[in-house]
């Protein structure tokens, strides 16, 4: 990869994670009642909350960063990030019902699982673009585990804000370590 060709993709890619953060944090911390351990973030941006435009504000900027940033990676990595981006603005585009269930939702958390699995599976395809084999291997098993705990746990929000974290700490680590 040319570093000038590649600065702008990994800056996007970069804004992008902190700009999927920044919007549940922000968003969390202003819904009244919110638990940011026991719900989803995609509560956030469920059909008729407040904060639905800014959560998926940030849905839409992470998915651009991280198509953005895998198309400049290229090869298995490259092709795992972007993955994680496209289905991450499936997530934007199918958000969760007013009421629960229904087709809405399960299209939501098809694209939520291919985001997940992508995420989990790129810093092992990407071990060594990072330059740090082990830690990616890590990144890796600390992602796939925590964002499966998601599933079955009564903190579900807790165990997806480590596992999303972990992840995007790996993507923040790939675009700075790219030249």
């Amino acid at each position: 990869m040319d570093g000038v060709h590649t600065r702008p993709a990994r800056a996007l890619g970069a804004a992008g994670v902190v700009a999927f953060v920044a919007c549940w944090a922000v968003a969390g911390a202003r819904r009244r009642g919110y638990s940011p351990v026991h719900q989803a973030i995609s509560q956030l941006a469920r059909y008729g909350t407040h904060d639905r435009p800014l959560m998926t504000a940030g849905f839409v900027a992470f998915a651009v960063g991280t198509v953005v940033l895998g198309l400049a990676v290229r090869g298995a990595t490259g092709a795992l990030v972007a993955l994680t981006g496209l289905a991450t603005a499936g997530v934007a585009l199918f958000p969760l019902s007013r009421a629960g269930g229904g087709t809405e939702d399960l299209r939501h958390a098809t694209c939520a699982t291919v985001a997940y699995v992508a995420l989990a599976l790129a810093p092992l395809a990407g071990r060594h673009r990072a330059r740090l084999p082990r830690l990616s291997v890590a990144f890796a098993l600390v992602t796939a585990v925590a964002l499966a705990l998601t599933v079955p746990a009564a903190y579900t929000g807790l165990w997806q804000r480590i596992g999303l974290t972990t992840g995007d700490a790996w993507l923040l680590l790939l675009a700075a370590r790219l030249s």
